[in-house]
C-alpha cells in the first residue's frame, strides 16, 4: 500500500511539473526573446558551473549594452504597430546603461574609520564608457520617446517621461545640456497636454540655472 501511495505521489508530482514546464514554454514563446532568455538561463545554471557563464547585460561594458539593446529594440515589431507603452519602455532602457560594470573601474579601496571601506573609482574612464553608450543610443532614445507621445498624446505620463528624457541621466558624468536642440519647443508641446504640472517649467529653470555660471574651487 505504501509503495502504491509513493508511486502515485511521484507520478502526480511529475505530471504537475510537466504541466508547469509546458505552460512556461508556451508563455515564453509568446514574446520575442522569451525562449532565448530561458535557454540562456538554463545553460548558465547547468553547464555554466563548469564552463564560462554568460555575463549579464547590466554587467557588460556600456558599449556592449548599447549594441545589445539597440538590436533588441529593432526586433520588436510591436513598435511599428502603435504600442506607446512599449515605445516609452524602450526609450527608458536606452536612457542609460546598467551599472553592473562599475566594479571593473575600482582603482583601490579606501578605509575610513574602523570598519568603513569605500571604493575609489576611475571616474574619467567611467565617463568615457558612459559617453559611448550615450552617443550610440541618444538618437533612438529620443525617437522612441517622441513616438510614444505621438501614439497617445493624451497620456500625461508619456509627456512627463519624454520631458525628463530630454536630459541625460548618468551616475558618473554630468551634462546639463538637453539632448535635443529643440528642447524648449518640446517642453511647451508636452505642457499643452499637462498644463497643471510645473515639471516643464522646473526643467527649463534648472537648465538655465546650471548654465548661467560656472563653479570653480581654489585651494
Amino acid at each position: 500500500m505504501k509503495r502504491l501511495a509513493a508511486r502515485a505521489f511521484w507520478s502526480f508530482t511529475a505530471l504537475v511539473l510537466l504541466c508547469l514546464t509546458c505552460r512556461l514554454l508556451w508563455l515564453a514563446s509568446q514574446t520575442e526573446t522569451g525562449l532565448q532568455t530561458l535557454s540562456q538561463q538554463w545553460q548558465d545554471a547547468t553547464s555554466g558551473w563548469i564552463f564560462d557563464r554568460r555575463l549579464p547585460i547590466p554587467s557588460r561594458e556600456p558599449a556592449e549594452q548599447a549594441e545589445f539593446w539597440l538590436r533588441e529594440v529593432d526586433r520588436m515589431p510591436e513598435l511599428q504597430t502603435g504600442n506607446a507603452q512599449l515605445a516609452m519602455g524602450a526609450a527608458l532602457v536606452l536612457d542609460s546603461p546598467g551599472n553592473g560594470y562599475v566594479i571593473r573601474y575600482v582603482k583601490k579601496m579606501r578605509k575610513f574609520g574602523a570598519v568603513a571601506v569605500f571604493p575609489e573609482l576611475d571616474d574619467q574612464a567611467l565617463e568615457r564608457a558612459e559617453n559611448v553608450f550615450e552617443s550610440t543610443c541618444i538618437k533612438r532614445c529620443q525617437e522612441l520617446a517622441s513616438r510614444a507621445t505621438e501614439i497617445n498624446p493624451a497620456s500625461v505620463e508619456w509627456q512627463r517621461l519624454r520631458a525628463l528624457l530630454l536630459w541625460r541621466f548618468a551616475n558618473h558624468s554630468h551634462d546639463p545640456h538637453p539632448r535635443d536642440s529643440n528642447w524648449l519647443a518640446i517642453l511647451e508641446q508636452c505642457a499643452q497636454y499637462d498644463s497643471d504640472n510645473a515639471l516643464y517649467d522646473y526643467l527649463a529653470a534648472r537648465f538655465y540655472w546650471e548654465t548661467s555660471a560656472e563653479l570653480s574651487f581654489s585651494g
